[in-house]
């Protein structure tokens, strides 16, 4: 999955872009969604991994980056957020990567960003709303549970699907060379 130094410091600059890219876009739509959510381009980041590292290497950075936000600074309200608000729904991100061979391919890589990270963002919105419907059970019935978890949870994961997509075809557009897979050379001693 890691092969060399030079993969594990780029899956984990981009873990960490993902992680600010999502702290900074919580500090700013916290007054929205009270119990945590935001329109975030942490997708952006965890999708690169995935597309150029493989389904693998993107399931495993977003997972580190879920648990780096759980470990500095998760909302923990039940505890079946430790998991299901934070390392499983970004591990679900980086499955983006499950069609990285169908994006580095010059055929048809805009409807592959789109439905990678779609199917992705929709993965990601399951373990939301499974943590939502565990939360609002507690108080409501079970109908009223779902409801409320998905009318609180679809708005910003499909909003920052839609941003993130746009911002992932404008990269791979202007730089696709350098978003393909790595070609390293092998060592000669």
């Amino acid at each position: 999955m890691f092969k060399n130094t030079r993969t594990m410091t780029e899956v984990a600059i981009l873990i960490a872009l993902a992680f600010i890219l999502d702290l900074v876009s919580n500090m700013y739509s916290s007054f929205i969604w009270a119990y945590g959510g935001s329109f975030s381009l942490s997708l952006v980041p965890l999708a690169i991994i995935g597309y150029r590292h493989g389904w693998k290497a993107g399931f495993v950075g977003g997972f580190l980056m879920g648990l780096l936000q759980l470990l500095l600074g998760a909302f923990i309200v039940h505890p079946a957020q430790v998991l299901l608000d934070y390392p499983l729904p970004f591990a679900m991100l980086g499955l983006a990567g499950f069609w990285s061979r169908q994006v580095n391919s010059r055929k048809r890589w805009r409807i592959f960003i789109i439905l990678s990270t779609f199917i992705a963002s929709l993965l990601r919105l399951a373990c939301h709303i499974l943590a939502g419907y565990i939360f609002w059970s507690d108080g409501l019935s079970p109908r009223a549970a779902i409801w409320n978890s998905i009318i609180y949870n679809t708005p910003y994961v499909a909003g920052s699907w839609v941003i993130s997509c746009i911002v992932l075809v404008v990269l791979y557009k202007g730089y696709e060379r350098m978003l393909q897979p790595p070609k390293y050379m092998p060592r000669r001693y």
